[in-house]
């Protein structure tokens, strides 16, 4: 079975074929396939550009929201990339 592309809940197969999936890639495409508002932001997102080799603004404010959502952790013992250890470290500094 070759899928020929996802939309919302449902998979379509290269011989037309219409499916329920029930696994949604098991949790990552959660919001179902080619959610309209997550395609925006990925659109949005490349046209920023993808190899920027600093911190980018939302890093940073993903940084804030897991401070903030863990106060007093050092959520940086998890191995985050090189740029969210360091987008952490910015904002742990303001």
């Amino acid at each position: 079975m070759t899928m020929s592309h996802g939309s919302g809940p449902e998979l379509h197969d290269a011989d037309g074929n219409t499916y329920l999936d029930f696994l949604n890639n098991y949790t990552s495409t959660i919001h179902g396939h080619a959610h309209p508002r997550i395609v925006q932001s990925a659109l949005q997102a490349l046209h920023a550009g993808t190899a920027n080799a600093s911190i980018a603004e939302e890093q940073i404010a993903l940084a804030r929201m897991l401070i903030n959502r863990i106060p007093g952790k050092n959520v940086t013992r998890r191995r985050p990339t090189r740029e969210s250890s360091a987008a952490l470290f910015v904002e742990r500094k303001r």
